[in-house]
């Protein structure tokens, strides 16, 4: 179990840096725009395919807590 920044899609993710933007969070945009981050498909693919279910719950605009338990 895990909780980090992840998003649905690349789309996603850039909405969020355009946002933070928007929103005048300059430091925020500079961590989404330098930090590496991927989405929920990618991760959620990698466990399924070491035989883990796998569960996603949104804490809140950013941070998903993902959860993979061994079949």
């Amino acid at each position: 179990m895990f909780a980090d920044m992840m998003y649905e899609s690349e789309e996603d993710y850039k909405r969020s840096i355009v946002k933070a933007k928007s929103e005048g969070f300059h430091n925020l945009a500079n961590d989404l725009e330098t930090e590496y981050y991927t989405t929920i498909p990618v991760l959620k693919n990698r466990l399924e395919n070491n035989s883990l279910s796998v569960t996603v719950k949104r804490c809140n605009d950013f941070v998903r807590l993902m959860e993979g338990v061994k079949q």
